[in-house]
């Protein structure tokens, strides 16, 4: 009887073994058992419409940020002089339009905006586009939603780049005119100020240069 229940225990404690083993992991396949499946690389998911803007604001800030250290002195921007050399308006122009370009698309851009502004059309068409843009941004992520032209999808890039198109193409029709005004007021502007601009500060560079290029 000794023998009979001491097989039976090994038995019983080898099928427990066994079935152990074979017990089916609950993880997710390719993770470590006990670890709940989710994003890995410390990424997490815009909760509302106001994170995900600030998710596609913030890669163009950092790529695009370092421009504004192009902006020059303001206070250096509004010295003027009445030039007294020859030849002297011609270098003044060419210098102060490489020295303060960042200046001048900004003054560029609050003369575009004032227009804006000030012409109805173009500001209903403005806001519109925004509008229509804020809601493209968020469909565009959303993978079921799969436009079809002629029965090809149209993959996210597509998306981007025909809508693209399609703003441009308005803008040029019911802004073209102002477009090409504020350009040519900018263009009179910006060789205004540059001719009158005292350009120190280019000449100064100038100068650097040239005993840099002696050295």
């Amino acid at each position: 009887m000794s023998d009979g229940s001491q097989g039976n225990t090994t038995e019983g404690t080898e099928l427990k073994t066994v079935s152990m083993a074979a017990e089916p992991s609950t993880g997710t396949p390719g993770t470590p058992s006990g670890l709940d499946s989710g994003p890995m690389d410390g990424v997490r998911e815009p909760r509302n419409k106001l994170e995900e803007i600030k998710m596609y604001i913030t890669p163009i800030i950092a790529r695009y940020g370092h421009l504004v250290r192009l902006v020059r002195p303001w206070r250096e921007f509004v010295q003027f002089s009445k030039p007294t050399k020859e030849g002297e308006v011609q270098k003044r122009i060419t210098g102060n339009i490489q020295y303060f370009q960042a200046n001048y698309a900004i003054c560029m851009l609050l003369i575009l905006s004032l227009g804006i502004l000030t012409t109805p059309s173009c500001l209903v068409l403005m806001l519109v586009l925004a509008g229509v843009w804020f809601v493209f941004l968020g469909k565009n992520e959303d993978p079921n939603w799969k436009p079809k032209i002629n029965g090809m999808e149209l993959s996210k890039t597509q998306r981007t780049f025909g809508l693209l198109a399609i703003t441009m193409l308005l803008v040029l029709i019911f802004a073209g005119g102002l477009i090409m005004s504020v350009l040519g007021i900018s263009a009179g502007l910006t060789i205004l100020h540059a001719a009158f601009n005292s350009g120190t500060q280019f000449e100064a560079l100038d100068e650097a240069e040239q005993a840099l290029d002696q050295i």
